[in-house]
């Protein structure tokens, strides 16, 4: 009868439709779970990256110790140079001299121990990822770098290199910036170890604000 007929392709054009949004879900779940797997392998490569200190760290040219660090002085202020961090310690290195993490839990600056306590590894690869590529700076100045993950970023993935100053009154640790990150300036970056506003290190801060410096990007994150 033409009602049962009806009915019948009625029912069959439903389980069409079912079967036809059940697909389309099924292809958006995988999807999303691709792109957050992708997202999670690209994070975890960025900071196994970080992690070995760019030993293997594709442009970044061999580290001789008996050279001097030309780039590094020509860039840098002659002020600055007293500031500039050669030899940066290790974690076992900084517990043995007594700079854990008590280091500036009542006020003052802080030591890698007593960042990695509070924040841990904290390293944002969207926020680095939109600085480098988004906004593709060619000189970095960031106050108050804290581990250096997002200077030592910007230095080795900038289209084209940028030249990246980073300022903490603690030398911060070798596991990030790497052995002999002077000799390999710009393709790493390089610390000031100062309180900026100390009279001994007022007259370099000074010159890093001065025109002639021109950094592109000047950034300071979660600095009191």
């Amino acid at each position: 009868p033409p009602f049962k007929l009806k009915s019948t392709m009625k029912i069959r054009k439903s389980k069409q439709r079912s079967s036809l949004n059940s697909s389309i879900r099924k292809i958006i779940v995988i999807s999303v779970l691709l792109c957050f797997g992708i997202s999670i392998y690209k994070n975890a490569l960025l900071l196994r990256s970080l992690i070995d200190g760019g030993s293997s760290g594709g442009s970044s040219p061999p580290c001789s110790p008996q050279n001097e660090q030309p780039a590094a002085r020509e860039f840098l202020p002659k002020t600055c140079h007293p500031h500039m961090v050669e030899t940066f310690p290790t974690l076992t290195s900084l517990l043995e001299d007594g700079k854990d993490s008590s280091l500036g839990q009542t006020g003052g600056h802080w030591s890698a121990c007593t960042h990695i306590q509070i924040y841990g590894f904290n390293f944002a690869a969207f926020f680095a990822r939109h600085l480098a590529y988004g906004l593709q700076p060619k000189s970095v100045l960031e106050f108050g770098c804290g581990l250096g993950t997002t200077s030592d970023f910007l230095s080795r993935f900038v289209p084209g290199g940028s030249r990246v100053v980073c300022v903490e009154p603690e030398p911060m640790i070798g596991e990030v910036f790497g052995e002999g990150s002077t000799q390999r300036f710009p393709a790493r970056p390089l610390q000031l170890a100062m309180l900026s506003f100390d009279d001994d290190a007022k007259s370099c801060s000074d010159r890093l604000f001065h025109p002639d410096m021109g950094f592109e990007l000047v950034l300071s994150l979660e600095v009191a």
